[in-house]
């Protein structure tokens, strides 16, 4: 391997530093198995400890780069564990969308005036109430009764059966079984 080779072999930014280490070094081919005299390999022997030194301090500087690098990886574990946990969040506050959703369908089927009014009564009780994966709602039914019992005016009254309708053709009373649509026309 010849020193072309071991140039093109550091990075772009060690060209300079490796030529300046070696700068003035003289190199003999020994392919054909020539001496080198003991002045050449120490003054050989120097340069390549410069050349070394260069390299180590290129090595050590790329080893910052690394340190970024492992800045960046510390970066994007930061940005992906906020990523998660908003999908977290997200996945979860859907879940209680849906929950009070199927709730408020519930207490609609029940009779209830306003379902988001109605809902807010149940608030502390919500934990108990289970949404299962087919649309049940587990543990409703005895919440519903028991606002029904103590807050009625939250939810529908039934009418009482067999009472007097207002209109109620089979009325005895002249005023209400009076057409007014006739008020005013003569018969001749």
């Amino acid at each position: 391997m010849d020193i072309t080779e071991i140039r093109a072999k550091l990075p772009e930014e060690a060209h300079k530093a490796f030529d300046e280490a070696i700068k003035g070094a003289k190199f003999v081919d020994l392919k054909d198995g020539g001496y080198v005299s003991q002045e050449k390999y120490t003054d050989l022997e120097i340069k390549l400890s410069e050349t070394n030194k260069a390299f180590k301090k290129l090595t050590d500087e790329s080893g910052a780069a690394g340190q970024t690098i492992e800045q960046l990886t510390a970066q994007i574990a930061a940005i992906k564990t906020e990523h998660d946990n908003k999908i977290n969040e997200i996945t979860a506050q859907t879940a209680a969308d849906k929950k009070a959703t199927a709730v408020k369908m519930k207490l609609i089927q029940a009779g209830a005036h306003d379902a988001d009014l109605t809902i807010s009564a149940l608030k502390d009780v919500m934990d108990k109430i289970e949404l299962k994966s087919n649309g049940d709602v587990v543990g409703i039914s005895d919440h519903i009764k028991e606002l029904q019992t103590q807050r009625p005016f939250l939810f529908k009254s039934e009418e009482p059966k067999g009472t007097h309708v207002p209109g109620n053709p089979a009325s005895n009373d002249p005023v209400k079984n009076f057409d007014y649509t006739k008020v005013g026309l003569k018969n001749d």
